[in-house]
């Protein structure tokens, strides 16, 4: 079943192709949210060994 939507300047697109560029685009997306969430694990890595260098050395 083929169905009409419209986009937001009011032309008539096609559903599959909607849903084509939207696959695409997520194909362009992936990689930078894997990249994100691999800085993300080495800031919080980075935080936790500060963390412990200050625990470990914290005046007594």
């Amino acid at each position: 079943m083929n169905v009409n939507i419209t986009n937001r300047i009011g032309k008539s697109a096609n559903r599959d192709v909607f849903l084509q560029i939207d696959r695409l685009n997520l194909q362009i997306e992936w990689p930078f949210l894997q990249i994100e969430g691999e800085i993300l694990q080495i800031e919080q890595s980075s935080s936790a060994d500060v963390a412990a260098v200050i625990e470990n050395n914290t005046f007594k």
